[in-house]
């Protein structure tokens, strides 16, 4: 996908780039991949562990990975 595309690019670029992380969480969860979308959301926290955006996310997914 084109979007996944462009998201990892910038990820590459600037790994701490929390909106494209949360994006290319987002954009799996939407697509049922919650393995990849726990990923994203992990690595989210990882770069900005004050955000709660990015926690919400990472716990809801794992909810669905359980």
């Amino acid at each position: 996908d084109l979007a996944i595309e462009d998201f990892n690019k910038i990820v590459e670029q600037n790994p701490q780039n929390l909106p494209a992380l949360l994006m290319l969480g987002d954009i799996h969860a939407n697509f049922q991949d919650l393995a990849q979308a726990r990923n994203f959301y992990a690595r989210a926290v990882e770069a900005n562990p004050n955000s709660q955006d990015a926690k919400i996310k990472l716990a809801e997914v794992e909810k669905g990975l359980r």
